[in-house]
């Protein structure tokens, strides 16, 4: 398995980080603590957690976040948010979530209401970006969306952290493979998990947070 702070993932020298899907900041925070200069850009489409994301990071002069949603389209979308904010998404939860997210004790409920966001692509962003870019994408099975939409600017990453699901969680969702699948397509050889693997009731692996590296950084599939 593969942790975040490692000395091979310092020695990248990242300067930029993409958060997609930022919540109220967990991730950034820890990209922050060992990117001490990073430039952070973080995106969330729930108002609450764009407020609470905006105060703790507000004497952060590196960072700036977006209230809106990445997808493949620029538009206006209906999204689900969730009881459980952490599974707010753009698509449906399958009964094996909601059953997984009160039965695991994440909360009591997995009831969603609906919203309307404002949905764009990373590569329509125009984003400044540094020498060393990584990209952590957490949609909630949206993810494929965000690639999509963002091929340009994810193809020019060193490092991109996605969380991928074993199986369904959401409605028409892109599992594992198909991510594997469609970051081989850009140039990323996936290189193990973040050391958060999620297993239902029964043991059966949920999801997890996977690793993918830029191929440019392998001789022969050697990380160099």
């Amino acid at each position: 398995m593969c942790k975040l702070h490692m000395k091979w993932i310092d020695d990248l020298g990242i300067d930029t980080v993409i958060d997609v899907g930022a919540n109220i900041g967990q991730s950034a925070s820890g990209f922050r603590q060992q990117f001490l200069n990073a430039r952070i850009y973080s995106f969330e489409p729930l108002p609450a957690q764009y407020r609470i994301l905006c105060q703790v990071f507000q004497y952060d002069d590196k960072f700036v976040a977006y209230n809106l949603a990445l997808s493949d389209k620029e538009e206006y979308v209906v999204f689900n948010s969730a009881d459980f904010p952490d599974a707010s998404s753009v698509l449906q939860m399958s009964d094996l979530l909601k059953e997984y997210i009160v039965k695991a004790g994440f909360f009591p409920s997995a009831e969603t209401k609906e919203i309307i966001v404002r949905a764009a692509t990373l590569d329509s962003m125009g984003l400044v970006l540094g020498h060393s870019l990584l990209v952590k994408i957490d949609v909630q099975g949206a993810d494929d969306k965000v690639i999509r939409g963002g091929q340009e600017t994810i193809k020019k990453a060193k490092l991109c952290l996605i969380e991928t699901e074993f199986q369904p969680l959401y409605t028409g969702q892109a599992l594992f493979f198909d991510i594997l699948v469609q970051m081989k397509a850009l140039g990323f050889t996936y290189f193990g998990d973040r050391d958060r693997i999620f297993y239902n009731a029964n043991g059966t692996p949920l999801w997890q947070d996977s690793i993918f590296v830029n191929e440019d950084l392998l001789k022969d599939g050697v990380f160099i």
